[in-house]
């Protein structure tokens, strides 16, 4: 899986056998989205649980997720969690602390 993150549309297309028009219309068709749209979710899906399972820094989350760009992951985080990635971790570590027996 770690390959799908550091893939773009052209090498995803490679990778399923076909052509990037193909991938293009087949995830607008069946998942209404496009295959950086579809690449993106999973990365940031990704950070997600690393930010809940590590201590890792975030700019290590951003590279290990497949992103070149701070900003960019700040914003598309932010779109699909409507919070930080910092307060994401906060807010997962105080999740998984309060679930441990007593």
């Amino acid at each position: 899986m770690r390959y799908l993150f550091d893939t773009n549309h052209e090498t995803l297309a490679r990778l399923l056998g076909t052509n990037y028009q193909y991938v293009y219309a087949a995830l607008r068709e069946c998942a209404d989205t496009t295959p950086a749209d579809y690449l993106n979710r999973l990365r940031i899906q990704y950070a997600a649980q690393l930010l809940e399972k590590s201590d890792d820094p975030i700019g290590l989350i951003i590279e290990q997720s497949g992103f070149t760009n701070r900003t960019t992951f700040a914003r598309l985080f932010a779109a699909y969690y409507s919070m930080t990635p910092s307060e994401y971790r906060k807010i997962a570590h105080k999740q998984s602390c309060s679930s441990l027996p007593s």
